[in-house]
C-alpha cells in the first residue's frame, strides 16, 4: 500500500565556500523542526494527524533531494507537501531556537564523554572540510537561521533541476492529474549550479595520529580509515561491500576471539558515485588500552594479506548473503528507488545486474581490488588514549 517519492538533483552545497561551513554543519539539524508556509512544525503535525504522508529535504555536498512516503488514499496529501517544500519551506525562529537550545543541553552533558570526543577527532582526521565535522556547542550558538533559510530556498529554487521519482503502488491515472496540479506548476528559479570545490572529501595519504581525553574507565578508542579513487562500476561496487564483510570476519575472529581486546569489532567497505575517493574502508572501536599496539598490528596486517590471500571459503561465505539480500532488492520499492537515484547521479546499474556481478566475482577479483586500493597509500589511524 506504501508510495515511495523522492525528486534529486545533482548540485548541492558544494557550491558554498568556507564561510559557510558552519551553517551547513548545523543545517540538517536545524532542518528536524521545520515547517511550510505559514504552519510550524507543531500545525503540520496537527494536520496531518490521521494520515500517512512525509516529505523531508536533504542536501549533500554535490546533491539535493526531497523525499517522502505515503499510503495510497494519502497521496493527495503527500503532493500538497512537495509543492509547499519547494515552494515555502521554513524554520520559524521560535522552532530555531528549540533545536539550538535542546541540542546544546544535550552536547553540554556530551562532550565530557570519551566517545564524543573520539567522534569529533575521528572526523577531523579524516575529513577536509570543516562542514564534516561533528556539531558541537559553538557550532550551533553560533549558526544563522536565516543564513541556513536562505542555503535551503536557494536549493530548492529550480524545480526544473529535479527529476521526480515514484515507486510503488501508484495509478498512473490517479497520479497524471496530481503531477499536474502540484509539480507542473512548481516555479522556476535559479538554483546554483553544480560546482566540485576542492577540499570536501577524505584526507589523502597515510598517517597516525594519536590525542588522549580524561576517562573515568580508561579505555583506547580506535579508527582507521582507507581510502581509494577508482572507477565506479557494479562490479567495484560489490568489490568494496565484500572486501568490507571479510575484514569483518577477520578481526571478529583475531582481535575479539583470539586476542580478547575488543567487546566487538566490524569494518564496513563502501563505494560512493561521486567523490575524489569514492572507496571507503573504515572501522572503530574502543579497546584495551595495554593491547593497543598489537591489535593495530593485526589490522594492519589483515589489510595487506587481504590484497593476496583471500580464501574460497570466506568469499563464498559472503557471496551467499549478498546474493540473498540482492534477489530479495529486486522486490523492494526502496532498492528500485535507490538504484534509479543513484542511476540518476551516475548512470551504473547496480541494481538489475546485482546477482550475476556478485556471482562473478572470484577470490583473484577481491585481491586485485584490495591491492589497487592500499597501493595508493591513504591508511589513516585516529587514537584516542586515556590520559595519565
Amino acid at each position: 500500500d506504501e508510495i515511495l517519492f523522492m525528486a534529486t538533483a545533482n548540485g548541492g552545497t558544494s557550491v558554498y565556500g568556507a564561510d559557510d561551513d558552519l551553517n551547513l554543519r548545523f543545517l540538517p539539524i536545524a532542518m528536524l523542526q521545520s515547517g511550510l508556509g505559514s504552519y510550524t512544525n507543531s500545525d503540520l503535525s496537527k494536520y496531518l494527524a490521521g494520515k500517512q504522508a512525509s516529505v523531508s529535504v536533504t542536501l549533500d555536498d554535490y546533491a539535493r533531494s526531497v523525499s517522502g512516503s505515503c499510503v495510497v488514499k494519502d497521496l493527495p496529501s503527500l503532493m500538497e507537501l512537495i509543492y509547499m517544500t519547494f515552494t515555502a519551506y521554513n524554520i520559524t525562529p521560535d522552532e530555531f531556537a528549540s533545536t539550538q537550545n535542546i541540542y546544546t543541553g544535550a552536547l553540554h552533558n556530551q562532550e565530557a564523554s570519551p566517545e564524543y570526543q573520539f567522534g569529533k577527532g575521528f572526523q577531523k582526521d579524516t575529513y577536509v572540510s570543516p562542514r564534516n565535522y561533528v556539531v558541537d556547542v559553538a557550532t550551533i550558538q553560533n549558526a544563522d537561521r536565516e543564513r541556513i533559510l536562505e542555503i535551503i530556498h536557494q536549493q530548492l529554487a529550480d524545480a526544473g533541476q529535479f527529476t521526480f521519482y515514484f515507486v510503488g503502488n501508484v495509478n498512473a491515472e490517479t497520479l497524471k492529474p496530481l503531477v499536474e496540479q502540484y509539480i507542473a506548476t512548481l516555479p522556476k528559479g535559479a538554483a546554483p549550479k553544480e560546482v566540485k570545490l576542492a577540499g570536501l572529501g577524505f584526507k589523502k595519504g597515510a598517517s597516525t595520529d594519536r590525542e588522549t581525553f580524561k576517562m573515568d574507565i580508561p579505555q583506547t578508542y580506535v579508527g582507521i580509515t582507507v581510502t581509494g579513487d577508482m572507477p565506479y562500476t557494479s562490479k567495484n561496487q560489490k568489490l568494496a561491500s565484500i572486501a568490507g564483510q571479510i575484514l569483518t570476519g577477520r578481526l571478529v575472529k583475531l582481535v575479539r576471539e583470539d586476542e580478547g581486546a575488543v567487546y566487538s569489532i566490524s569494518a564496513q567497505g563502501a563505494m560512493q558515485r561521486v567523490s575524489d575517493n569514492p572507496v571507503v574502508m573504515q572501522s572503530a572501536f574502543p579497546m584495551k588500552p595495554e593491547m593497543k599496539d598489537k591489535v593495530l598490528g593485526i589490522i594492519a596486517e589483515q589489510f595487506d594479506d587481504m590484497s593476496r590471500n583471500i580464501t574460497p571459503e570466506e568469499l563464498a561465505k559472503v557471496k551467499e548473503f549478498m546474493v540473498k539480500s540482492a534477489t530479495e532488492g529486486l522486490e523492494r520499492n526502496a532498492s528500485w528507488l535507490s538504484a534509479m537515484v543513484g542511476y540518476n547521479r551516475l548512470p551504473v546499474d547496480t541494481l538489475t545486474d546485482a546477482v550475476d556481478v556478485i556471482n562473478s566475482i572470484t577470490e583473484d577479483d577481491v585481491e586485485a581490488f584490495m591491492s589497487q586500493l592500499m597501493k595508493q597509500n591513504n591508511y589513516r589511524v585516529y587514537i584516542l588514549d586515556p590520559a595519565e
